[in-house]
């Protein structure tokens, strides 16, 4: 039966003029018609039914982003899928970086060997699956299954816990910048892999600890290392002493008179016993020589110049009459016992100036 054609529409040759409207679009007197509203409804009209065809890369292209929107869609609901097991198993969403969903049951197939740490830090760092239109329904989502969007919060606690071990094992905090926890026993199993040296040195460029009066409290009260120039010097000087006992009073006892704690320039610590570990691979040499020269550690900080002077350390001739012996002339009669070990060399000796001057 033939269709219920409009009799006013008998005889219209309507392939032609579709052809010639496609051609024509906005030339067409039907697209260019004097009332602009009308032209425009009638082009809706015409779109909402698919009217004009794309071309092939218009169309490829369309193709294109429809299946990215799918795969975009498809990997957001793998993720959600993830996530919900990882809790169910784990009881939070404390995902680590490193952490690959395993390829076993009772993870679902189509998230094996999913990177899902990598996935989460992700969203965490750049927003990922949370932009465009679902991008708020979406994080309410995420908030409802207790998703962790700030590390800090939550690692702190560990790195606390990474540093009562290191002190219990060493007797110090001072953490060498590549310490990562090892996966052996007395560390706990929750730590292993924690780079700890990497968290100390963040720490001490205010990560963790801005605007936290009571975690620097915590880390005070554990004995943190604040400044690692202070750390630096203190290693030196012990690895100082230990070379005078090992090297410098046993040539002392041979000649039977006095020596100079001299260190070789191209001397270098052992990596091995008795030579303390922050110390090992340190360039002794060099640093003395940089202690004469340049005076390194010492300079305003008449206290360490005191801990060489005791050690009868070697000033050598370096630069100037009395080579590195001119951060000491003047120093030497000064009183070492003053409450303030930070006082600086030039208030150091205004102060002993003013005695001197109440004496006589």
């Amino acid at each position: 039966p033939n269709p219920p054609w409009p009799l006013s529409a008998a005889g219209f040759e309507l392939g032609r003029e579709v052809s010639r409207l496609r051609r024509l679009r906005d030339r067409h007197p039907l697209l260019s018609s004097e009332s602009e509203e009308n032209s425009q409804k009638f082009l809706e009209k015409l779109q909402n039914l698919s009217f004009f065809p794309q071309n092939s890369r218009a169309r490829r292209r369309t193709q294109r982003e429809n299946k990215r929107s799918q795969d975009a869609q498809k990997s957001w609901e793998n993720l959600l899928l993830a996530l919900r097991t990882y809790y169910d198993l784990s009881g939070d969403l404390d995902v680590p970086y490193a952490y690959v969903v395993p390829s076993e049951d009772p993870w679902p197939l189509e998230v094996q060997g999913l990177p899902l740490g990598i996935r989460v830090q992700t969203i965490r760092s750049e927003k990922a699956h949370l932009t465009g239109p679902e991008s708020a329904k979406r994080t309410e989502l995420l908030n409802e299954m207790g998703f962790v969007w700030e590390m800090h919060e939550m690692k702190f606690e560990d790195i606390v816990d990474g540093l009562k071990q290191f002190k219990q094992i060493h007797a110090h905090l001072l953490v060498p910048q590549d310490f990562v926890v090892p996966p052996l026993s007395p560390w706990p199993e929750h730590l292993w892999g924690l780079k700890l040296g990497h968290r100390v040195n963040r720490i001490r460029n205010d990560a963790y600890i801005k605007g936290r009066p009571d975690r620097k409290k915590v880390l005070d009260d554990l004995g943190f290392e604040w400044d690692t120039r202070d750390v630096s010097w203190r290693v030196t000087l012990e690895t100082l002493k230990l070379y005078k006992v090992l090297v410098t009073d046993k040539r002392e006892s041979k000649k039977g008179k006095a020596a100079e704690l001299r260190v070789p320039q191209t001397f270098i610590v052992p990596s091995q016993p008795p030579w303390p570990e922050l110390a090992w691979g340190m360039q002794l040499g060099q640093r003395c020589s940089k202690i004469r020269l340049r005076g390194d550690f010492i300079l305003e900080n008449p206290s360490r110049i005191k801990e060489l002077e005791n050690l009868s350390f070697f000033w050598g001739r370096g630069k100037g009459p009395d080579g590195g012996r001119r951060f000491v002339t003047g120093y030497a009669d000064l009183d070492w016992s003053l409450d303030d070990p930070h006082m600086s060399l030039d208030d150091l000796i205004t102060t002993q100036q003013v005695s001197t001057d109440n004496i006589s």
